[in-house]
């Protein structure tokens, strides 16, 4: 506006001498990594759909867990968004974060995440379900095991009926019930947090890619890097050991932070 103000009283020449073109394009290699990413509510919320779909496509990210949370009118922007998602060759999962999910008599609410998912056209449930979060989860943890396991049963059962794929986040210490955990999802997120050492990491989740190496993903968190270039290094090393078949990102306002900041650097 302040441009345009002065342009009134100078020598009438094209505005376009004045302006300096800046490119926005977030050049980094990380569009070859990541292939997943986690978007929460208050993210969807706050960004418009064609802003997150041309974001999507600069990053070349193929597959979204998004969670709209309660919100009736976020519901609608989902729907909107899936389908022009899926116009753009971009799977979106329909992602949920409530751990009271596993317990038996939550079945209706299952149920329901369900049908909410295959009428807005999304195309996989995404049970970000994490009972190793609870305060008495040593006390109890073969119980909870039990719990978990008896929801993905069933599922997988309600998403088979609705012809939906189904995935989840897990950490990377459920190895002995990871088998079964196998069975009954397509796609696994195993969420490879709180390590910077890729030799670490590697041999934290050896067992589960040699078993399932076809429907892994790993998850890290953004958070966790000071800058792109600090994760598109973790990446290349940890690629070094196995060739992993993709990363999620987790979140997008993450992602976001470091693109900034990658941006700015290169001002």
């Amino acid at each position: 506006l302040k441009l345009l103000r002065i342009y009134r009283y100078v020598h009438p020449r094209p505005i376009t001498e004045f302006i300096e073109h800046r490119s926005l394009t977030v050049d980094h290699r990380t569009d070859n990594h990541l292939n997943g990413l986690y978007i929460w509510s208050a993210s969807f919320k706050s960004k418009s759909n064609s802003f997150l779909l041309g974001y999507l496509n600069k990053h070349g990210i193929r597959t979204v867990y998004l969670s709209p949370g309660p919100d009736d009118q976020l519901h609608e922007k989902a729907r909107g968004f899936i389908e022009s998602a899926k116009r753009a060759g971009i799977r979106v999962a329909l992602m949920i974060g409530s751990n009271k999910l596993i317990y038996p008599d939550q079945r209706d609410d299952l149920t329901e995440t369900v049908k909410q998912a295959a009428s807005m056209g999304a195309g996989e449930v995404h049970l970000d379900v994490e009972p190793h979060t609870f305060d008495d989860w040593e006390a109890r943890q073969q119980m909870y095991k039990d719990y978990y396991l008896g929801m993905l049963k069933e599922a997988a059962k309600l998403t088979e009926k609705h012809d939906l794929r189904l995935s989840v986040s897990i950490p990377t210490y459920y190895d002995d019930i990871f088998k079964e955990i196998t069975e009954w999802v397509n796609k696994i997120n195993i969420m490879a947090y709180g390590t910077s050492k890729p030799d670490v990491l590697n041999e934290r989740i050896r067992s589960e890619w040699e078993s399932a190496a076809h429907k892994i993903n790993v998850a890290l968190n953004m958070s966790e890097f000071a800058s792109i270039q600090d994760l598109e290094s973790f990446i290349d090393s940890l690629q070094q050991y196995r060739d992993y078949q993709g990363f999620t990102a987790h979140d997008l306002k993450s992602l976001m932070r470091l693109d900034n900041l990658y941006l700015n650097s290169n001002d």
